[in-house]
């Protein structure tokens, strides 16, 4: 249901400032969220990391997902899933062999790496993991950053892919391409995985 301006001004009398009140000054609590102690975690697009890069100068401590970026909340939500709740979704999912190697499908985007053997990249995609858990336990506040509602999805585990797969596996894999709604981005994003949720399973 959309208001007009007056039944929006209607609905906040007593809440909304008037003009003739400008020289008036609004006493509010100093309550800041963010200290010089804290320890801040980042993930989401490419927001987040630059984020990370410029806290030094403001005397912040912080570090991202070392996978970035995830785009979407889907991405985002189905990250943290796998590092609090251990899912293993994604581990169902094979490696994609590229004419350059075996390829991540959940760990590249901007800079795809690639490997000549199964064993060295799932312990790359190991090390990753287990960096990325360490950094989001050790957070005091969890920066979400979004980009993008552009997503490719299995088409049958439904499970989200962090990019358009490479065009040597796309055939095979028939991804599915969706623009996401905001609902979808409410619904079925981080939006849902609450910060009880995390704090349930933080340290």
């Amino acid at each position: 249901m959309y208001l007009t301006l007056k039944e929006l001004l209607e609905r906040r009398k007593g809440q909304t400032y008037k003009w003739s009140q400008r020289n008036q000054h609004l006493n509010l609590a100093n309550k800041p969220l963010i200290s010089h102690q804290s320890n801040i975690f980042t993930i989401g697009s490419c927001f987040a990391s630059n984020l990370v890069a410029y806290m030094p100068s403001m005397g912040l401590r912080g570090s991202t997902h070392p996978a970035r970026p995830f785009y979407h909340t889907r991405s985002i939500l189905q990250e943290f899933k796998r590092l609090l709740l251990a899912d293993d979704e994604q581990d169902r999912h094979p490696l994609w062999l590229t004419k350059a190697g075996f390829v991540h499908p959940f760990k590249n985007h901007l800079e795809t790496a690639t490997f000549q053997t199964e064993s060295e990249c799932l312990e790359w995609a190991r090390k990753i993991d287990e960096e990325a858990t360490s950094r989001l336990q050790q957070a005091d506040i969890i920066v979400i950053t979004l980009g993008l509602i552009e997503a490719w999805f299995d088409e049958v585990g439904g499970i989200s892919y962090k990019a358009m797969p490479p065009g040597e596996v796309f055939n095979d894999l028939k991804p599915q391409f969706r623009r996401l709604t905001v609902t979808e981005m409410i619904t079925g994003g981080c939006c849902r995985f609450t910060w009880a949720t995390i704090a349930e399973h933080m340290p």
